[in-house]
């Protein structure tokens, strides 16, 4: 059945506007909100450990320090938290785009008559955003972690650059 104005839900007023029942949806929205909340905090933390880093970078050189080896691992942890706070945006973007598709399945249930496959394609492609949700979260958190540690270890090695100029 090729939809119109007249048997689809989104484009007719009489069930656009619609109630639906909350109930229904109430526990997926409520899980978007808590990974929405979980994948804020990575892309704070991201977006902290880049601004760290440079602030760290801007006081060793105005000291007249040279930063040494610790370049490489310093840049690599910049890259990781940058993936991060990219994946954790796509993460967000995607997550709501699947909210939608979820409640739009719905519509087609309730307010197309005869029942089509248009709830069944909605939630097929729901299903590929939740898929790029998963590897989103997944890639934001494990960057974020290995951003972490190049950094500790590019500090680390700038304490030692440090000493080894100052002779301390």
């Amino acid at each position: 059945m090729k939809r119109n104005g007249n048997n689809d839900p989104l484009r007719n007023p009489d069930t656009a506007f619609g109630k639906l029942d909350e109930d229904k949806y109430r526990a997926e929205r409520d899980l978007v909100d808590r990974y929405q909340a979980f994948v804020a905090e990575l892309l704070r933390l991201s977006l902290l450990g880049i601004a760290v880093f440079g602030f760290l970078y801007k006081i060793t050189l105005e000291a007249g320090a040279t930063i040494g080896v610790a370049k490489v691992p310093a840049a690599l942890g910049i890259l990781a938290f940058g993936i991060s706070a990219l994946a954790a945006l796509v993460f967000r973007f995607f997550a709501i785009e699947s909210l939608d598709l979820y409640i739009q399945a719905l519509r087609f249930e309730e307010f197309t008559h005869p029942k089509t496959e248009d709830a069944e394609k909605s939630l097929k492609r729901r299903h590929g955003r939740n898929v790029i949700c998963t590897t989103s979260k997944a890639i934001a958190a494990g960057t974020l972690a290995l951003g972490g540690l190049l950094e500790a270890v590019a500090v680390i090695l700038f304490i030692f650059e440090l000493g080894r100029q100052t002779g301390a």
